[in-house]
Order: structure tokens, then sequence, then C-alpha cells
């Protein structure tokens, strides 16, 4: 397989590897109960992993809204001052 995925490919399985993989991990949610590996995605769908990843990842910058990466920096930063604090 190619290092790039067809925009065909992609839009085809997005929505399913969005659903299946770790980059959605809500707790008690609908969202995502399974939690797979590229891996373990690309066996039950019949893809290479690479090209899982790919999906992946390109899916992550498309449906992730740009707050939310803003909002995880501010909650590591939140979570380093109480460990600092610590004794």
């Amino acid at each position: 397989m190619s290092k790039y995925v067809i925009m065909e490919l992609y839009e085809r399985y997005k929505k399913q590897v969005w659903d299946l993989s770790l980059a959605v991990q809500t707790i008690g949610s609908d969202q995502n109960n399974l939690c797979l590996t590229d891996a373990e995605i690309g066996e039950r769908l019949g893809l290479e992993t690479e090209v899982v990843t790919e999906i992946r990842c390109i899916s992550e910058n498309e449906l992730i809204p740009m707050q939310g990466y803003f909002d995880a920096e501010e909650r590591k930063e939140l979570r380093f001052n109480s460990i600092k604090k610590q004794p």
C-alpha cells in the first residue's frame, strides 16, 4: 500500500476508524467502549495497520476542535502544578 490514503478510502472508513480508536476515550459514554489499537481496527475492517493509522490521524485533525488542543494544554498544566505542590 502506498504511504498516502486516497480520499475515497478515507471517506469510506473514517467514521468506523474514529469510533473504534483510542482517539475517543470518553468514559461512561456510548461514543467508544472498545478503544482498539490501529492494528486491531485493521483486523476488523480488513485494512493494513498503516492505512488505519493514516485515516485516524487525518480524522483527528478533522474532528477534534482546536479548542480541544488548548484545553488539553491547560489540563496538563493544572495536573503538573498539583503534582509539584504535593509534599
